[in-house]
């Protein structure tokens, strides 16, 4: 029964893993027909739990970064500049799991901010049942188009209810790439 229900949620991760590597070759396919002109595919290696209060999502892994976007994680693991004029689109996946042993209610919310002031309906929320596994997991797509100017910057903040008991996961499976807490893919739109 538990090695069935734990193979059922891997095969899950892996096709949502599937679907994601789809949409990274897309981008890029439509990058060389010169559609795109910059692009960043972000990652987090490392799960994160956040306060009720909320944080902002911290990313530490640069798969692809082209053109006029602005991201190291060095000087700031959460912050995303644009350095230039044009129409950004962001897709943002977070792998939502509750804390380890935690079984109770939860609820995981996450949304964009710009230049420090929340997006207005960019939100998406992830809540958990009181008795399902804590080791059920959930993907959730968090996408906008942002219109952006010269050095204006973006970030992702979430928070969870309660505090420290759901949030962004990152999963080692065996023989598989990481299945990392959240991918934040941008590209932008026009010239």
């Amino acid at each position: 029964g538990e090695i069935s229900t734990e193979m059922t949620h891997l095969s899950g991760e892996v096709q949502q893993i599937e679907q994601l590597d789809s949409i990274k070759e897309r981008i890029i396919s439509l990058e060389s027909k010169g559609r795109i002109i910059s692009h960043a595919q972000l990652s987090s290696t490392t799960s994160q739990y956040p306060t009720e209060k909320g944080e902002f999502l911290r990313l530490d892994s640069v798969d692809s970064l082209q053109g006029a976007l602005e991201f190291d994680p060095r000087r700031d693991p959460t912050k995303l500049i644009s350095q230039g004029e044009g129409t950004l689109m962001l897709l943002v996946a977070p792998q939502i799991r509750r804390a380890p042993e935690y079984d109770g209610e939860a609820c995981f919310t996450m949304w964009i901010m710009v230049n420090g002031s929340d997006l207005a309906n960019s939100s998406i929320k992830e809540c958990f049942h009181e008795g399902e596994p804590w080791r059920d997991t959930r993907v959730s797509i968090l996408q906008a188009v942002l219109p952006m100017h010269e050095g204006e910057i973006v970030q992702i903040a979430m928070r969870s209810h309660p505090s420290g008991q759901i949030g962004a996961v990152a999963i080692k499976p065996d023989d598989v790439p990481l299945v990392p807490a959240a991918i934040v893919s941008v590209f932008r739109l026009g010239g």
